[in-house]
Protein backbone atom coordinates (compact mmCIF):
# COMPACT_ATOMS: atom_id res chain seq x y z
CA UNK A 1 0.00 0.00 0.00
CA UNK A 2 3.09 2.20 0.16
CA UNK A 3 2.77 3.47 3.41
CA UNK A 4 5.47 4.04 6.23
CA UNK A 5 5.42 4.07 9.83
CA UNK A 6 6.34 7.74 9.05
CA UNK A 7 3.18 8.68 7.28
CA UNK A 8 0.62 10.09 9.28
CA UNK A 9 -2.20 8.05 8.30
CA UNK A 10 -5.06 6.69 11.11
CA UNK A 11 -6.12 3.28 11.28
CA UNK A 12 -9.52 4.02 9.66
CA UNK A 13 -7.68 5.45 6.62
CA UNK A 14 -5.30 2.41 6.67
CA UNK A 15 -8.54 -0.18 6.60
CA UNK A 16 -10.17 1.96 4.38
CA UNK A 17 -7.56 1.82 2.11
CA UNK A 18 -6.86 -1.90 2.38
CA UNK A 19 -10.63 -2.09 1.85
CA UNK A 20 -11.10 -4.37 5.09
CA UNK A 21 -13.08 -4.19 8.09
CA UNK A 22 -11.76 -3.79 11.83
CA UNK A 23 -10.79 -6.54 13.74
CA UNK A 24 -13.70 -5.83 16.47
CA UNK A 25 -16.26 -6.43 12.95
CA UNK A 26 -14.37 -9.76 12.00
CA UNK A 27 -14.83 -11.24 15.33
CA UNK A 28 -18.07 -9.94 15.21
CA UNK A 29 -18.78 -12.05 11.99
CA UNK A 30 -17.09 -14.93 13.34
CA UNK A 31 -18.96 -15.14 16.52
CA UNK A 32 -22.40 -14.92 14.73
CA UNK A 33 -21.80 -17.04 11.83
CA UNK A 34 -20.91 -19.78 14.67
CA UNK A 35 -23.81 -18.66 16.79
CA UNK A 36 -25.80 -18.98 13.63
CA UNK A 37 -24.24 -22.54 13.39
CA UNK A 38 -24.96 -23.86 16.92
CA UNK A 39 -28.40 -22.66 16.57
CA UNK A 40 -29.42 -24.35 13.66
CA UNK A 41 -27.84 -27.32 15.31
CA UNK A 42 -30.32 -30.60 16.91
CA UNK A 43 -30.58 -29.43 20.50
CA UNK A 44 -29.16 -32.99 21.80
CA UNK A 45 -25.90 -31.43 20.31
CA UNK A 46 -23.11 -30.87 23.08
CA UNK A 47 -22.04 -27.19 21.46
CA UNK A 48 -25.94 -26.40 21.49
CA UNK A 49 -26.82 -28.03 25.15
CA UNK A 50 -23.29 -25.54 26.18
CA UNK A 51 -24.79 -22.46 24.83
CA UNK A 52 -28.05 -22.46 26.20
CA UNK A 53 -26.82 -24.20 29.65
CA UNK A 54 -27.16 -22.37 33.09
CA UNK A 55 -25.47 -23.91 36.44
CA UNK A 56 -28.14 -25.19 38.54
CA UNK A 57 -25.55 -24.99 41.85
CA UNK A 58 -22.00 -23.64 42.96
CA UNK A 59 -20.42 -20.47 43.98
CA UNK A 60 -18.60 -17.26 41.64
CA UNK A 61 -15.41 -15.88 42.74
CA UNK A 62 -16.10 -12.17 43.80
CA UNK A 63 -15.72 -9.53 41.76
CA UNK A 64 -17.35 -9.10 38.34
CA UNK A 65 -18.50 -12.50 36.93
CA UNK A 66 -16.74 -13.57 34.21
CA UNK A 67 -17.91 -13.52 30.93
CA UNK A 68 -19.17 -16.18 28.98
CA UNK A 69 -19.53 -16.95 25.17
CA UNK A 70 -23.55 -16.15 25.38
CA UNK A 71 -23.00 -12.68 27.10
CA UNK A 72 -20.28 -11.78 24.47
CA UNK A 73 -22.97 -12.86 21.48
CA UNK A 74 -25.70 -10.88 23.45
CA UNK A 75 -23.00 -7.72 23.50
CA UNK A 76 -22.00 -8.25 19.63
CA UNK A 77 -25.74 -8.89 18.90
CA UNK A 78 -26.90 -5.57 20.51
CA UNK A 79 -24.34 -3.69 18.57
CA UNK A 80 -25.17 -5.54 15.43
CA UNK A 81 -28.48 -4.53 15.74
CA UNK A 82 -30.36 -7.87 16.29
CA UNK A 83 -32.88 -8.67 18.47
CA UNK A 84 -31.94 -11.14 20.76
CA UNK A 85 -35.37 -12.62 21.67
CA UNK A 86 -35.61 -13.13 17.39
CA UNK A 87 -32.47 -14.99 17.45
CA UNK A 88 -33.27 -18.45 16.93
CA UNK A 89 -36.00 -17.04 14.22
CA UNK A 90 -33.17 -15.67 12.47
CA UNK A 91 -31.00 -18.33 12.15
CA UNK A 92 -32.73 -20.67 11.53
CA UNK A 93 -32.90 -19.62 8.18
CA UNK A 94 -28.93 -20.04 6.82
CA UNK A 95 -29.30 -17.62 3.89
CA UNK A 96 -30.88 -15.02 5.88
CA UNK A 97 -28.54 -15.72 8.87
CA UNK A 98 -25.71 -14.44 6.26
CA UNK A 99 -27.36 -11.16 5.21
CA UNK A 100 -28.48 -10.58 8.64
CA UNK A 101 -24.48 -11.03 9.65
CA UNK A 102 -23.26 -9.06 6.74
CA UNK A 103 -25.77 -6.24 7.81
CA UNK A 104 -24.90 -6.55 11.51
CA UNK A 105 -21.12 -6.68 11.04
CA UNK A 106 -21.08 -3.74 8.71
CA UNK A 107 -22.88 -1.75 11.32
CA UNK A 108 -20.36 -2.99 14.43
CA UNK A 109 -17.80 -1.23 11.70
CA UNK A 110 -19.74 1.43 11.25
CA UNK A 111 -19.88 1.85 14.85
CA UNK A 112 -16.11 1.10 15.31
CA UNK A 113 -15.07 4.14 12.92
CA UNK A 114 -17.41 6.76 14.54
CA UNK A 115 -16.04 6.12 18.27
CA UNK A 116 -12.55 6.10 16.38
CA UNK A 117 -12.71 9.85 15.06
CA UNK A 118 -15.01 10.60 18.16
CA UNK A 119 -11.63 9.49 20.28
CA UNK A 120 -9.31 11.27 18.04
CA UNK A 121 -11.63 14.48 17.72
CA UNK A 122 -11.24 14.69 21.46
CA UNK A 123 -7.94 13.98 21.45
CA UNK A 124 -7.22 17.00 19.06
CA UNK A 125 -9.40 19.02 21.12
CA UNK A 126 -7.93 18.68 24.66
CA UNK A 127 -4.29 19.06 22.34
CA UNK A 128 -5.47 22.37 20.90
CA UNK A 129 -6.87 23.99 24.02
CA UNK A 130 -4.19 26.90 24.68
CA UNK A 131 -2.38 26.45 28.25
CA UNK A 132 -3.19 29.18 30.52
CA UNK A 133 0.50 30.42 32.45
CA UNK A 134 -0.14 29.48 36.46
CA UNK A 135 2.39 32.60 37.80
Amino acid sequence: MGITWKDYITNVEVLRRANISSMEAMIARSQLRWTGHVIRMFEERLPRALLFAELKEGTRPRGRPRLRFKDTVKRRLTLAGISYQQLEKLASDRAGWRSVVSEGTKAVHRDWVNRENERRRRRHAVDATPEIDQQ
